[in-house]
């Protein structure tokens, strides 16, 4: 069973954010880092995509 880092980051006190669709990462990303405190950005990938360093 996948974990939801977001949703553990919001019972630690942090905002969540999940990101599941590669299209929506942009606008999430901003919102993110426009929000104060401390912030966790769960990005859902799939195994079989190669990462992109």
């Amino acid at each position: 069973m996948p974990v939801e880092f977001s949703k553990f980051a919001e019972v630690c006190g942090c905002k969540g954010f999940r990101v599941e669709e590669p299209n929506d990462l942009r606008d999430l990303l901003s919102k993110a880092l426009s929000t104060k405190g401390p912030v966790v950005v769960d990005v859902v990938t799939s195994a079989d995509q190669l990462p992109l360093f």
